[in-house]
């Protein structure tokens, strides 16, 4: 739309969609030399980087590359757009005009909270866990955290590790062995780290697989994973909220991108409270809130520090709707909507004098230059 031509590199683990839209491209009939698409590792793309026919670059992944890509595309007077990581709470209030220490009946409970899990393990689970906009914390209100747990987990059950070219799988493998290990060191160390976290489920490598898809053993599978905050040992202090700010705060399992099937729980008394867990990462790019009340949801929308929000919902994206995020470590600049269609055009200035030029500057001792 925007009549620029395209060079892609799509990243060394994962290139073959990148080829097939090129190919898809090709057969529609866009003209050669259009949309390229590059093969490669860090050389590759450093020295695309450098050459003096690129103007602008977009990438999507994680900060620490993002600062690196940055810096050459300055030093090549390139614009830029980035969109890195994230940490996307997921914020569950309660049902409409509760209070605190409200019950509910089972039935009435499970007809409110039953679409919620099943939108929320859609935002944490799907593709493993491996986007950047993944619901990775859940943060509940206490008067539903328990029931909440519990069915969450129960969901669980229902998912179908396997192959990821079985149309039946609804989870995949994570992309290397080495973020794999990655992710299990994380657990480790934030299990570990605190005593006021449960690992309800998953936290292991899954090795589940038998007979004919015995092989896949082998492949980096990874269980999904829920880890609660503990609520009994947090609120048995005398400053419940203080404690669990200094838990998601402190613990490495709240504040690092896994990239993967880990989602953590914890839960909160007061909106306020969900707010200031919400903001509590250095990402700001996704969030979600869940909650049968939109008026109390765009109060807490107005407040979350993110560049995505849904409102009972989580990952769906017009192409219409701006994509980025608030905060610098998840990225600079949107992608989609009309703001990602300035981002690759130029503004050009044309000014019309419609008269004959009748002025004298240089004769008019009074003239000023403004």
């Amino acid at each position: 739309a925007a009549g620029n031509t395209v060079v892609v590199k799509p990243s060394e683990l994962a290139p073959a969609s990148i080829i097939e839209l090129a190919k898809l491209c090709s057969d529609a009939g866009l003209p050669p030399g259009v949309f390229n698409v590059v093969l490669g590792g860090r050389e590759v793309g450093e020295r695309l980087l450098s050459d003096d026919r690129i103007v602008k670059v977009d990438f999507t992944g994680g900060p620490k590359v993002g600062r690196s890509i940055g810096a050459a595309a300055g030093s090549n007077l390139c614009s830029v757009t980035q969109e890195l990581g994230g940490k996307a709470p997921m914020i569950v209030l309660p049902p409409p005009g509760s209070a605190v220490g409200a019950k509910y009946s089972d039935e009435s409970l499970s007809a409110y909270l039953d679409p919620i899990v099943n939108g929320t393990c859609f935002g944490a689970f799907i593709a493993s866990g491996q986007t950047c906009i993944a619901g990775t914390r859940i943060i509940l209100h206490e008067s539903i955290y328990d029931t909440f747990k519990r069915k969450l987990v129960e969901k669980t059950k229902v998912f179908n590790i396997g192959n990821p070219e079985d149309p039946e799988t609804t989870i995949g493998p994570v992309i290397t062995t080495k973020h794999l290990d990655f992710i299990q060191g994380c657990i480790d160390e934030g299990l570990q780290d605190s005593k006021h976290l449960d690992l309800l489920c998953g936290g292991k490598r899954y090795a589940g697989f038998d007979g004919d898809e015995a092989h896949l053993n082998q492949g980096n599978y990874y269980e999904p994973t829920i880890i609660a905050a503990n609520k009994d040992t947090l609120h048995s202090g005398s400053d419940p909220e203080k404690a669990v700010a200094k838990l998601h705060n402190e613990n490495i399992l709240f504040q690092t991108e896994l990239f993967g099937p880990v989602v953590l729980l914890v839960p909160f008394r007061t909106t306020q409270e969900a707010i200031d867990l919400a903001n509590d990462s250095k990402f700001g790019l996704g969030c979600s809130v869940w909650t049968d009340d939109l008026l109390e949801a765009h109060r807490v929308v107005d407040s979350v520090h993110s560049g995505m929000v849904w409102i009972n919902d989580h990952h769906k994206n017009g192409p219409a709707s701006p994509w980025g995020g608030l905060k610098k470590e998840s990225g600079i600049g949107r992608e989609n909507g009309i703001e990602a269609y300035s981002d690759y055009t130029q503004a050009k200035s044309v000014v019309i004098n419609t008269n004959k030029f009748t002025s004298d500057w240089f004769s008019d001792p009074n003239a000023r230059y403004n």
